[in-house]
């Protein structure tokens, strides 16, 4: 009974390790591992320990290019890359990363010969970062760092300041209060800084997992309007979040009303309404947000209510209650970012006249206008508030012409004056006011301004884009990214051209449209979607009544010749290191930048892959050549062997790329050979990564051994690199002329 019992319970505990080994497998089996959204699950043999995840030491390591020594006396291991190094010892919970010591819930663990170590402690010591989805974990890279995020301009403009630009995105939101920006490969700084938190704005931070992503959630107390086209622009290293300016402060003094805000805003439209006596201001594109006011009593304004009456588009409502028989009128010249309005008094209207599509009126006080277009039919609308109509003023102006079929003027209100112009077709207009020899004041409004031709031509080499015009206009050209866009303003204007009428895509534009961007003053906006990255060349014959634009792909040339030269290595990367501390990535650099200026004088485009000592991945480097969609690309370096006696120059080429990869580098080969008077190394072919994937022609020069002491000299140099750089150039003129 006793023998039956024990060999019972022996059974249950063999099925119990049994079922904690097949645990143990299975969880080994779950567990998988991305590095820079590679799955690297079979070569890093992860397992979990206390819910830690250990992976091959020499996996790891081979991944990160990192060096790794194995100190068997001590039972320490080292992994080394860059500027950092790491330490861990066998059973001691400690790591050590650089001169900093972390504890870890884990200890580097020899298994089957092989060392295995916790992989989310030492990828963090060099800088990677480690997200976990259920048994799958995520190494990445980031590739920039969000170091702050701030207002600038008074609250109108959002920056979010980084060490380096990734891809980024403005994401939908179904709730209009919020704003969520996207940035890839980006990490929060240490020190990072959120300076944008306030009674109106909250910042809320939400890191992505497995996609190094960092979003940025902006949740306004008021709504948010936001144009994709506008809204986001990038400053350097900063990205820039545009918002409209928001209203700051209401105040009376000095028998006058100052309304101000954040920025600039447009001039309103002002009306009054009787029953109570009220003046309505409605200014576009200004948001509500907290602000002060300040009423104190007076003879003119009873009480102040302000909201935000319209979101699509953006307008915010003031609303002045007023005294019996006191008058308000908008002040012409108000500052940029204020409008007042100042006490008043009725004003007489005269001499009302249409000639060369232009409306005059006279009036004997300095008057601003308030001028609207409406549609269904077509109507230029002038309100002219505490005005009486004088001599000159007929009820209806006949007019028989293309634009204008007549002109009428009436009294619209107690106080309100309106001359309406009929239009046969919709019409931009330019309003300016001057001072007569008499003391009164001449309003001129002419009507301008509508698109003649619109033509998109896609050429072998170019696609062209020419825009005319019916009067003189002033425009705006910006070039934006993500995704690559160029925006066109059309000041002035009004979008006579139906979306049905515009143009089909060619060439480099992918997709276009036009919009009215804004009424008063009319701005249209041309936004063209370029099939990836781009540059324009602007001409003109006829300057001001036409705009004509030459896009191309990557950069334009004289030559119609794009070069790229790309200095090996940079920033944490120094390369090979001389005897004497000699950096290859400063060498490199020295000599791409010679080559560059005697490129550029001789009439070509240039393009550095890097112009300043800062690390850039290879595939980076690749995109961007491939972006410009370049002629040439030559990479720069020096060479390195363990033997200090190895010498002479050597230039390689991808054997499997048929665009005369290989007679550029015989070539140029043949140049340095003849400047610099070095062993000739040969040209050589080897699937090299910056040479293999780029589209065009691309070598990869090896000027000499910084590894030699004696070539290490004649690299330090300054006679020597202006000779390499002279030998380049000179090889890059002779392939041209023999490939033209």
């Amino acid at each position: 009974m006793g023998r039956k019992s024990t060999l019972k319970i022996s059974g249950l505990v063999l099925i119990a390790l049994i079922l904690l080994a097949s645990s143990s497998v299975l969880a080994q089996q779950q567990v998988r591992v991305f590095i820079n959204g590679i799955d690297l699950t079979t070569e890093m043999k992860p397992y979990l320990v206390n819910n830690s995840v250990m992976v091959s030491a020499r996996a790891f390591a081979k991944t990160l290019g990192a060096e790794i020594k194995w100190f068997a006396a001590i039972k320490t291991l080292q992994l080394n890359k860059a500027n950092t190094l790491i330490k861990l010892m066998e059973n001691n919970p400690f790591i050590q990363i650089n001169d900093q010591t972390i504890r870890s819930n884990n200890t580097l663990v020899l298994k089957n010969g092989q060392a295995f170590l916790p992989l989310q402690e030492v990828a963090g010591g060099f800088g990677y970062l480690f997200q976990r989805s259920g048994n799958s974990v995520y190494i990445i890279k980031p590739e920039s760092l969000v170091e702050e995020v701030s207002w600038q301009r008074g609250g109108q403009q959002l920056v979010i300041k980084m060490n380096k630009i990734s891809p980024y995105r403005i994401s939908s939101s179904a709730d209009s209060k919020q704003i969520i920006l996207e940035i890839d490969k980006t990490a929060l700084a240490e020190d990072f800084k959120d300076n944008i938190s306030n009674r109106n704005f909250y910042l809320r931070i939400e890191e992505v997992a497995n996609l190094a992503r960092l979003r940025l959630i902006i949740n306004g107390k008021y709504k948010i309007p936001f144009q994709r086209d506008y809204g986001i622009e990038e400053d350097n290293n900063n990205l820039v979040i545009n918002f409209l300016p928001g209203i700051k402060e209401i105040e009376w003094i000095d028998d006058r009303l100052e309304i101000r805000a954040n920025g600039e805003f447009q001039k309103p439209e002002v009306f009054l309404l009787h029953n109570p006596r009220r003046m309505v201001i409605d200014i576009a594109d200004l948001m509500l947000k907290n602000f002060d006011l300040i009423l104190p009593e007076n003879d003119w304004i009873k009480d102040i209510r302000v909201s935000q009456f319209k979101y699509d588009p953006v307008i915010l409502r003031v609303v002045l209650e007023l005294h019996p028989e006191r008058y308000l009128e908008l002040e012409p010249d108000s500052p940029a970012k204020s409008l007042i309005i100042k006490a008043g008094a009725i004003t007489q209207l005269d001499d009302l006249a249409y000639y060369n599509r232009k409306v005059v009126f006279s009036t004997d006080h300095p008057i601003v206008p308030d001028i609207f277009t409406l549609e269904n039919p077509e109507r230029l609308v002038i309100n002219l508030l505490n005005t009486v109509r004088g001599k000159n003023c007929p009820d209806l102006l006949k007019i028989d012409e293309e634009l204008v079929r007549g002109i009428r003027s009436s009294r619209f209100n107690d106080e309100t004056v309106r001359i309406v112009v009929d239009l046969n077709k919709y019409s931009g207009y330019d309003w300016r006011r001057k001072q007569l020899a008499d003391g009164r004041y001449q309003h001129i409004i002419a009507l301008e301004n509508e698109i003649e031709r619109f033509q998109l031509l896609d050429k072998e080499i170019r696609t062209d884009l020419n825009i005319a015009f019916s009067a003189v206009t002033d425009y705006e050209i910006k070039k934006l990214a993500s995704p690559d866009r160029l925006v066109i303003d059309l000041k002035g204007m009004v979008n006579n051209i139906a979306e049905s009428n515009l143009p089909a895509p060619a060439g480099l534009v992918k997709d276009l449209r036009m919009s009215q961007l804004s009424h008063d003053p009319p701005v249209t906006r041309l936004v063209l979607e370029m099939d990836g990255y781009f540059n324009y060349q602007l001409y003109s014959v006829n300057p001001g009544k036409e705009i004509g634009l030459s896009l191309e792909r990557g950069y334009l040339s004289e030559r119609g010749e794009t070069i790229i030269i790309d200095p090996g290595h940079g920033g944490f990367d120094p390369g090979a290191i001389g005897f004497t501390g000699l950096q290859e990535k400063e060498i490199n650099l020295t000599v791409a930048k010679k080559v560059r200026d005697l490129l550029t004088e001789a009439g070509y485009d240039v393009v550095l892959t890097r112009e300043d000592d800062i690390f850039i991945s290879l595939k980076e480097r690749v995109d961007l050549a491939n972006q410009i969609n370049g002629r040439l690309f030559i990479s720069i370096h020096a060479n390195a062997a363990h033997d200090r006696y190895s010498e002479g120059t050597e230039t390689y080429f991808a054997p499997a790329k048929m665009n005369n990869s290989g007679l550029l580098a015989d070539l140029i080969q043949q140049e340095l050979l003849a400047a610099l008077k070095r062993v000739d190394r040969g040209v050589k072919k080897r699937d090299l990564y910056v040479i293999k994937y780029t589209n065009m022609a691309a070598v990869l020069l090896e000027l000499a051994f910084v590894s030699n002491p004696h070539e290490e000299t004649l690299l330090e140099s300054d006679l020597f690199r202006e000779k390499a750089a002279l030998a380049i150039f000179k090889g890059i003129e002779r392939y041209i002329k023999e490939t033209e």
